[in-house]
């Protein structure tokens, strides 16, 4: 009777270890998973940021290049004829039209090089640069900020001629020396004080408020109200 007693007892003793071994390798287990998804995850996280830095990186130095880059995104293009770029890329003619637009707005969208990966080079308005700019077009989509020539560029979105010039946004151009000058603001129908930085920009861009008035407005006043309205100068 006593060494069956001693049996059972060593019996349960072992089921015991048993289950604490099963337990233990269970839960290391579960950790190693755990481990595993967790460095998976901050794997992935820090490779998708690293990718967003270095293409975040790539589109600043693209931008500061007279040709940007090359269709790549990469490598500096020498030229507006694809010189420096890889050569099995192929200029081909521009079959999405250049802007004939003479209004103004489109000098406020972002230059947009489409969907397409036929590339020709264009010009745009870069409102933050205050001037125009070199660009790779795909060819289709796109916008209207979009010239096939830097003149046409300028005469559009920085000196147009006659009373467009009054529809220019307010620009102030990326350098710093903070000068008064006036522009007229076409959604309040006056001229307006404003701090340029002294260099780019565009045409509404006036040293005094008389010459913004006399170019832009003149004022009808009547008895019981003031009509300000845009000079015609076509």
């Amino acid at each position: 009777m006593h060494n069956a007693t001693e049996a059972a007892i060593v019996e349960d003793s072992q089921e015991n270890i048993d289950s604490i071994t099963t337990e233990k390798v269970e839960s290391s287990t579960t950790t190693e998973q755990i481990e595993s998804i967790t460095t998976t995850k901050f794997e992935n996280i820090t490779t998708q940021t690293t990718q967003t830095s270095t293409t975040t990186a790539r589109s600043t130095l693209c931008v500061d290049q007279d040709f940007e880059c090359c269709p790549d995104g990469k490598t500096y293009a020498k030229g507006s004829d694809f010189e420096g770029c890889n050569t099995t890329v192929a200029r081909v003619p521009s079959t999405g039209k250049a802007s004939s637009h003479t209004f103004a707005g489109v000098c406020e969208l972002e230059k947009d090089a489409g969907s397409c990966s036929k590339y020709v080079n264009m010009w745009a308005y870069d409102r933050q640069q205050g001037k125009c700019v070199r660009f790779w077009y795909g060819n289709c989509e796109g916008n209207g900020n979009r010239f096939e020539t830097e003149q046409q560029c300028q005469e559009t979105c920085i000196s147009p001629k006659g009373i467009e010039v009054c529809l220019l946004s307010k620009v102030t151009g990326p350098c710093h020396a903070n000068a008064n000058r006036y522009y007229y603001d076409r959604e309040k129908g006056e001229c307006q004080q404003f701090h340029y930085g002294g260099c780019n920009g565009n045409a509404n861009n006036y040293e005094t408020m008389e010459k913004c008035q006399s170019s832009c407005v003149k004022e009808t006043v009547g008895k019981n109200s003031t009509e300000v309205q845009i000079i015609d100068r076509l």
